[in-house]
């Protein structure tokens, strides 16, 4: 059907010239002469367009409208983030609402748009993306890998872009009271070696983190950004600084200062996940804070292809502010990307390090308040400039290496382990207990006063040990009081976590970690004054209550 509209509306455009060639002839004649519908033919001679060269009523954007889907789709799908098709439909509908005057409701775009939008535009088709095999959760195409490095290099080199303009955001989930295993060291004995394996008990808060952390290859990092589930921001949550051990209580799960956590950026979710507003607003963040140390005009950064990312909204602020998005190949981040590669390994060990301290310290339950602070202590070790620059190396970005990724692509199997060896035991066991080295100490007292002979090697044997023991037993002390010491000073932290009013700093929204913590000293200074002056109130009333009662005596005599 399509076809022979096609086909007679090319013939009756060959009639119009015709006509137009030889004036006077009759319109009748012109149309039974081409074998065309008459009536089709004279409206084409009055100006009256066919359907394929004008505006179709199904179409509610423009050409030029229409233009910029399609320059939106290419854009994305040459930076490796193909755009979803309620995307692509929530695109065109932000250009139809730029052209409506305020105020003025608009009908949205009908479900069957995109079909019609693609049959339209013929070099644009709708195609499933394939889910990886499990036998390929290590491993991608190579050729796509090459093909990703090359377009890569291609566009560092078209914009001139400078290492240190390279960025890498991604984020992941941190749940407050969980941490990962960790390698802990037990005794061989036959005993114990086929029992349970050991535990440790810690709090049960599962609530769930987003972090979103952003480095660039020349070792920097900008302010992180948290994602927490709630509403508003409350002041146990960022407290006035004293709620924390010092440094000089011990505590090594939280020895990090409180000013370490000053720059984080909070932002309470419903869901304590991203959405399109908070990717534009971080976006916004992302665009102040590498302004500072920009070098060349451009800026690249390196996204996964989360929905978020390919919004209208948050690929026009990259064009406007000269920032080139460029996505990864789909299930290659966790050997393609920089902050999967070398940064959130490492950052949730340090924090699975810092919570298991926090624990062995006598905290009972792990708030949102000791989180931060947590959390804080293990990106001061994981984000340090040599990680950093060693990540991207890793990845093969910088210096581009696509051999690297490869290599990593390839490795589908683990190399096998050896087992370790069991160490042989001594033929002299070394004390361990204060009974068994008194007894050491008795028989080297008891085999000096008899023995009349010089000292032979057993002596110095014996001593050997003996020293061994004492120190064992010094550093056993030692560490016990130093256990006390970390309980003692996480019981007196929750403590005073526990005193603290919980009132609304802020509703909703964003809000910085040392601007919360300024908040609450200051909201603590007007309390303090308040108290202080109704305490004047109460000494002035007390001392005048005596004065008064005296002069009424005196006036009743």
């Amino acid at each position: 059907m399509e076809s022979k509209y096609k086909s007679e509306e090319e013939q009756i455009q060959k009639a119009v010239e015709w006509f137009d060639a030889h004036p006077g002839l009759k319109y009748k004649a012109v149309a039974s002469q081409f074998q065309v519908p008459y009536a089709r033919f004279w409206a084409r001679c009055h100006g009256t367009k066919s359907k394929s060269s004008c505006q179709l009523h199904n179409s509610r954007l423009t050409e030029f409208q229409e233009n910029a889907v399609v320059d939106y789709i290419n854009r994305l799908a040459a930076a490796f983030i193909p755009p979803r098709k309620d995307l692509v439909v929530a695109y065109a509908q932000s250009l139809l609402y730029d052209t409506i005057e305020p105020g003025v409701q608009v009908r949205p775009l009908g479900p069957q748009w995109l079909a019609r939008f693609l049959a339209r535009h013929p070099e644009l088709h709708v195609t499933k993306m394939k889910r990886i095999e499990k036998k390929r959760e290590q491993a991608a195409d190579v050729d796509q890998i090459r093909e990703w490095f090359n377009e890569y290099e291609e566009v560092r080199r078209q914009h001139a872009i400078q290492p240190s303009d390279i960025w890498n955001m991604d984020e992941s989930g941190f749940q407050i009271g969980l941490a990962r295993d960790q390698v802990v060291v037990v005794p061989r004995s036959d005993h114990l070696r086929h029992a349970t394996k050991p535990r440790i008990g810690i709090p049960e808060n599962r609530e769930s983190v987003t972090v979103i952390e952003t480095i660039s290859s020349s070792g920097n990092a900008i302010d992180p950004w948290l994602l927490m589930t709630g509403k508003n921001h409350v002041a146990t949550m960022y407290g006035n600084g004293s709620m924390l051990p010092s440094d000089d209580d011990g505590v090594n799960g939280l020895e990090a200062p409180a000013s370490w956590s000053n720059d984080f950026h909070i932002v309470m979710t419903p869901n304590g996940y991203t959405n399109d507003e908070i990717a534009l607003d971080w976006l916004r963040h992302f665009n102040t804070q590498t302004a500072k140390c920009q070098q060349g005009r451009f800026r690249l950064l390196l996204v996964d292809q989360h929905g978020s990312h390919s919004t209208r909204d948050f690929v026009d602020y990259c064009d406007k502010n000269d920032i080139i998005l460029f996505g990864f190949i789909p299930h290659t981040t966790h050997f393609a990307q920089p902050c999967d590669v070398g940064i959130f390994g490492s950052y949730k060990h340090f924090f699975t390090k810092a919570v298991n301290e926090g624990v062995r310290s006598g905290y009972t339950s792990l708030a949102k308040h000791e989180f931060i602070h947590m959390l804080a202590t293990a990106r001061k070790q994981a984000l340090k400039e040599s990680n950093i620059t060693s990540a991207f190396k890793r990845a093969g970005l910088e210096p581009i290496n696509s051999q690297i990724t490869i290599t990593a692509a390839l490795q589908t199997l683990p190399q096998a382990q050896t087992p370790p060896q069991r160490r042989e035991n001594a033929t002299i066991v070394t004390p361990k207990t204060v009974r068994t080295t008194t007894r050491q100490g008795e028989w080297l007292q008891e085999w000096m006063d008899d023995s009349e002979e010089e000292c032979d090697d057993e002596f110095y044997e014996r001593l050997e040990t003996y020293i061994r023991g004492t120190n064992c037993q010094s550093h056993a002390l030692r560490q016990t009081m130093f256990d006390l010491g970390r309980t003692k000073a996480a019981q007196a932290a929750q403590y005073r976590a526990r005193l603290m009013p919980k009132y609304v700093l802020q509703k909703g929204g964003r809000l910085r970690v040392e601007d919360g913590r300024s908040a609450v000293v200051s909201r603590e200074k007007k309390q303090a004054e308040v108290d202080g002056r109704r305490r004047q109130r109460r000494l002035f009333k007390s001392l005048a209550d005596p004065l008064d009662g005296q002069s009424q005596n005196q006036a009743d005599e």
